[in-house]
């Protein structure tokens, strides 16, 4: 049990850690589109 947990908590962090890095990504994106000028 407590190792299933441990196991669902890994993936929960590593998709919470891709949707941040791809937040990231697209706010870069959209920041750079918006203060070229």
């Amino acid at each position: 049990m407590r190792y299933k947990n441990k196991l669902q908590d890994f993936n929960n962090r590593k998709i919470i850690q891709k949707k941040n890095d791809e937040l990231k990504r697209v706010n870069k994106e959209y920041f750079s589109k918006h203060t070229e000028n």
